[in-house]
């Protein structure tokens, strides 16, 4: 095995391609002097080590100008791959090393036949869209244009074309999904300018490298928008959210539980600008595909049936609202009991149901709960408490009880008007 650091060194030089056209044209005369390249070849390495060492000596040589002795040790070590294996990647380089010596010094006929004869052995080792077949497209393709032959470079360049830019549409897709997770994080974390930097390059790279109306690229619209939104950017947010919407409509179902998170995104953004009426006919949608699709119900869900069960009491669609918010409660013991943030959030909403119902008792009891999940959350929001004790001191005060609530104004340090 070679050492860490010879690995990374051919790592580093891959397939050693040709010069570019002016300078394979050129003498070698013209090329950098040789004189600070001196290699010699260790006497004891191993047989697999040895080739290595001489496809990276000969890389040096070829380099420094020193052409003739590049060629003598790319035809050693292309006599020497005769003898491997039919699957060993390292004949086809030798293959194309050599040829890149000959194109160097203008031989073109003489490069040409050993980039085909490396070719077909890069696609079956390799694969199409290998760096090693994209780079000798590549060269077959300069070697034609050194001749004069535009329509075969042209092939050629296309071939070379295609092959890379499938292998950086791969790259880009890995790095956009990393982008977009790292987006979604910092949105959680409260980085809102930086959560939109990192989808909108998400959503670049999707854009110029993916196919249109991906089901990636609808996660970059969906992510984005949130962004948005939290940024007061809601006319761009609403349009965001509407085509990663379509997008997952057309590619998953009406059905399809992320259909149902998009949904759920686009009814509060349209909640928050006073369309409630859309929202609670979005909300209704989204809630009826986790009720379908999970009936033991799913973590995702929560957010989603809070949201229903607010705009179901805001709509003064009491019993409705009370029987989501419930059902949300039940589903939040089950997915949410170490953080205890949506059981706050739930409480408090039913506190403020039952105090629009006139049942101050009941009021009181649910904005209790409400506080002691605050308290004990270890994600506490601060609003959820906040909302839990103005809500006690308010269902106490409508009890009948001013001493008491004044009392507990003070303990929570608000003014009592």
């Amino acid at each position: 095995m070679p050492s860490v650091r010879l690995a990374a060194l051919l790592a580093a030089l891959g397939t050693v391609s040709f010069l570019p056209a002016q300078e394979a044209q050129a003498p070698a005369a013209s090329q950098p002097a040789a004189a600070a390249v001196t290699p010699t070849t260790p006497s004891a390495v191993t047989p697999t080590a040895s080739f290595e060492l001489r496809m990276v000596y000969a890389a040096r040589f070829r380099t420094a100008g020193r052409l003739a002795e590049a060629e003598a040790l790319y035809t050693e070590l292309v006599r020497e791959s005769e003898s491997f294996h039919p699957n060993d990647a390292r004949r086809p380089r030798a293959l194309n090393n050599l040829a890149s010596v000959h194109h160097t010094a203008g031989r073109l006929d003489q490069a040409e036949k050993l980039y085909l004869e490396a070719l077909p052995m890069f696609v079956r080792l390799t694969g199409e869209d290998s760096s090693d077949t994209s780079a000798c497209l590549n060269n077959l393709g300069e070697v034609h244009r050194l001749r004069g032959d535009l329509a075969g470079a042209a092939s050629y360049f296309q071939r070379a074309l295609e092959s890379r830019e499938s292998r950086l549409k791969r790259t880009a897709e890995d790095l956009s999904s990393t982008l977009n997770s790292l987006g979604a994080t910092q949105i959680d974390r409260g980085e809102i300018n930086a959560a939109a930097q990192s989808i909108e390059r998400a959503r670049a790279l999707q854009e110029t490298y993916g196919q249109p109306d991906t089901l990636a690229l609808s996660t970059s619209l969906n992510n984005l928008a949130e962004a948005y939104r939290q940024t007061g950017r809601l006319e761009e947010a609403e349009a965001l959210l509407r085509r990663a919407l379509k997008i997952r409509e057309t590619e998953l179902g009406p059905g399809h539980p992320e259909t149902a998170s998009v949904l759920n995104n686009l009814a509060v953004l349209l909640r928050g600008r006073g369309s409630r009426a859309e929202a609670v006919e979005l909300l209704s949608r989204a809630a009826s595909i986790w009720y379908l699709s999970f009936p033991e119900g799913h973590p995702l869900a929560l957010p989603t049936l809070i949201n229903y069960g607010e705009v179901l009491a805001e709509s003064g669609m009491n019993l409705r609202a009370e029987t989501v918010l419930r059902s949300a409660l039940d589903m939040s013991v089950r997915y949410d009991n170490h953080r205890q943030e949506y059981a706050a959030r739930i409480k408090n909403d039913l506190g403020a149901l039952s105090l629009s119902q006139g049942k101050a008792r009941a009021a009181e009891l649910w904005y209790t709960e409400a506080a002691d999940a605050a308290r004990d959350s270890h994600a506490a929001n601060p609003a959820n408490l906040r909302a839990a004790e103005k809500g006690i001191v308010e269902a106490v005060t409508r009890q009948g009880r001013p001493e008491e609530a004044r009392t507990l104004a003070e303990r929570f340090g608000m003014a009592l008007h």
